[in-house]
């Protein structure tokens, strides 16, 4: 082949491709090996990528149980890869529209913000508006709120053996789940037999018990066989390292597992 016509193929062999190999059609009109085109590029239409753009975004407003949308705050997402906004309104006037997490939260105009009302979630899972659901509670001098009963599944919302309400406070949104509000009875939630106050109670009583029954203390200084390491003293002080152990025990494992 003349050197005139080696030059005019060499503009059409990719990079890294020897001359000697183009046999001057090889390369023309084709494109680069290892790219095959399978079909030729179609320009998508507005109606079609708004359509694309829908199937990408799911909008929940129709949910009332807590388990079905506690899974979306942390990522936004569902198992599909599709953007989840949660639009959701109180249960009880069907009006006010409800805070939920950045994640997803639909985009509002600012002064729509600051309308939106507290989510407040019962240990059935129901959840409902903050100030909606003050009208259900009993009057309580600490301002605190208490209930007696879910609205919609009638659930009682006290412990069941010494019959004392759960605190119900606001879930707030900005907040991890974690540090404020137990697991419900949908996700396997725990509600004590007896409430936390009834509990204290019960394990100041039987680290007493124990503790004297241990370490008497009605036992004369004259009856301690080694009184340089044992006496009355000794052993009050030991009763109270007991019901202080007691007591710590039970902090920690309160801390160990939800529960309401």
């Amino acid at each position: 082949m003349s050197q005139g016509g080696s030059s005019s193929h060499s503009g059409n062999v990719p990079p890294g491709i020897s001359e000697s190999y183009d046999d001057g059609d090889r390369f023309t009109n084709s494109p680069p090996p290892g790219l095959v085109r399978v079909t030729e590029p179609v320009a998508t239409s507005d109606q079609e990528y708004k359509k694309e753009q829908e199937v990408q975004t799911r909008v929940i407003s129709d949910m009332s149980l807590f388990s079905d949308i506690v899974e979306y705050f942390d990522t936004g997402v569902d198992l599909d890869g599709n953007h989840i906004v949660l639009n959701l309104e109180c249960t009880l006037c069907h009006e006010n529209r409800l805070e939920v997490p950045p994640a997803v939260s639909p985009r509002v105009h600012p002064e729509e913000a600051t309308s939106l009302e507290p989510m407040v979630v019962l240990p059935c899972g129901h959840f409902f508006g903050a100030w909606c659901l003050r009208q259900w509670v009993r009057p309580d001098p600490t301002g605190e709120l208490f209930l007696d009963n879910c609205p919609l599944c009638r659930f009682p919302v006290k412990y069941p053996e010494c019959g004392h309400n759960i605190l119900i406070q606001p879930y707030y949104a900005n907040t991890p789940r974690h540090h404020q509000l137990p697991l419900t009875i949908p996700e396997e939630g725990v509600i004590p037999n007896f409430c936390a106050a009834c509990r204290i109670r019960w394990v100041q009583f039987v680290a007493k018990q124990v503790a004297e029954t241990l370490y008497p203390q009605d036992i004369p200084q004259s009856a301690y066989y080694n009184k340089e390491r044992s006496g009355p003293r000794d052993y009050s002080h030991r009763r109270n390292l007991l019901r202080t152990g007691f007591l710590n025990i039970f902090m920690r494992t309160e801390r160990e597992f939800s529960h309401w």
